[in-house]
């Protein structure tokens, strides 16, 4: 029997407030919220939208070290 996602990782945060960030992240619900437009900065532009009704997310990809 292959393992869903949920059962391949090892750690889930459930409290109020924890967070997770990186380049790309995987999410799912049953209810989606409508996508809404934020100011990141003077140039850019952000979406954000809230997932309702059992949602899930994790990291695809971590974040990128673009310095050298």
């Amino acid at each position: 029997m292959t393992k869903t996602t949920d059962e391949t990782h090892r750690r889930v945060f459930r409290k109020v407030g924890d967070a997770i960030e990186g380049d790309r992240i995987y999410a799912r619900c049953q209810i989606p919220g409508t996508w809404k437009l934020f100011r990141k900065s003077a140039a850019h532009r952000g979406s954000f939208c809230i997932l309702t009704k059992d949602a899930y997310a994790r990291i695809d990809r971590a974040f990128t070290n673009t310095q050298k």
